[in-house]
């Protein structure tokens, strides 16, 4: 009987160290906040049990970018998932980044306040970042807060109006590059919307199909050709 009091303890011991070790982390993490300059740069290192204290000021015309070794347990490793968030504290917006991942656990984000949705760069108070590492096998993922950001936006910057999802700043610009593109695949969707109330109101599936199928085929030809003009600007950096 001694020898089992002795052995159970034992056992739970291990049992809690295995399952302590299954989880994401990272370790050797780089965090730097600034201008592609040589010595504008501000560089903090970390990991998942030192976290940097401060909040992160992140200029208009800066990079924020995140070097870090993912792990599983004690070993370095590629995650299936890993993105850093940032949120807007008060209204829950939030966007996230994909990290770029390699074998061997490296994984790195960098990005702009170009990147941000205008929701994030118009927030008065500091983002919150949390950090995302995933993996399919049955260790624990991490996801945690890490810092926070303040938005540090230009001064001498207009501010974009932002409304339902979209700038209507750049709707001059889209139109002018492609109407067509623009004009029939915002009719389209208005079209789908009207088709939805009919069906509600007075119309039966058979009535509604055939329609479906027309304003369908309208929206997926002109939205094909008006969403790679969106996507043109957004890689030439315009949000």
């Amino acid at each position: 009987m001694r020898f089992l009091h002795s052995f159970v303890p034992s056992l739970l011991l291990a049992a809690g160290a295995a399952q302590a070790a299954s989880s994401w982390g990272f370790d050797e993490a780089t965090l730097s906040v600034g201008a592609k300059k040589a010595g504008t740069s501000v560089k903090e290192k970390f990991s998942d049990k030192s976290l940097p204290k401060k909040t992160v000021d992140f200029g208009s015309a800066d990079t924020l970018k995140i070097i870090l070794t993912a792990k599983e347990g004690a070993n370095a490793k590629r995650p299936h998932q890993a993105f850093l968030t940032l949120q807007e504290t008060e209204s829950g917006l939030e966007a996230p980044f994909v990290f770029t991942t390699k074998e061997n656990g490296k994984a790195t984000v960098d990005l702009k306040q170009s990147d941000l949705p205008v929701q994030l760069l118009k927030s008065t108070k500091p983002l919150k970042a949390t950090l995302t590492l995933a993996g399919f096998g049955s260790s624990a993922g991490y996801n945690s807060r890490i810092f926070d950001v303040e938005i540090r936006p230009d001064p001498n910057a207009v501010p974009p109006t932002l409304a339902l999802g979209g700038n209507f700043a750049h709707l001059p610009k889209a139109f002018s590059t492609a109407p067509v593109s623009h004009g029939i695949f915002f009719a389209s969707i208005v079209g789908m919307e009207f088709v939805f109330y009919m069906y509600y109101s007075s119309w039966n599936l058979f009535q509604i199909l055939p329609v479906i199928g027309v304003v369908g085929v309208t929206a997926l030809l002109s939205g094909s050709k008006a969403l790679g003009e969106v996507q043109g600007r957004r890689l030439a950096g315009e949000r």
